[in-house]
């Protein structure tokens, strides 16, 4: 009994402590245009995908609305340089390019 209790609160704390992944809408990649001008929402769709398959590889997704665009510029591709480090290259300069533009577009700035 005590094993299922304490099962049950960890996977609450860590259930509670996971950022919500964001859905990109048409409304958004609207927005996304005047900073990406090419973007897509099929584009903001593959970068949703890339942060929910990497990102939360090494730690817990992020906020994304914690950091600004200035500050996903510099934080993108030192992640995408230590994922491909790690698990072989796996986030090509496409690839990198629509996280951003996912990250960006989400973050609200």
């Amino acid at each position: 009994m005590k094993n299922w209790i304490f099962a049950a609160s960890l996977s609450l704390v860590v259930a509670c402590g996971a950022a919500k992944i964001l859905e990109p809408t048409e409304i958004n990649a609207a927005q996304a245009k005047s900073t990406f001008p090419e973007v897509t929402l099929a584009d903001l769709q593959a970068g949703k995908n890339i942060y929910q398959q990497h990102c939360g590889g090494c730690h817990p997704h992020k906020k994304i609305t914690k950091f600004s665009e200035t500050q996903w510029r510099e934080i993108t591709p030192k992640m995408v340089g230590k994922t491909n480090k790690k698990f072989n290259n796996v986030i090509n300069a496409a690839g990198e390019a629509q996280l951003l533009q996912y990250l960006v577009t989400m973050s609200g700035s």
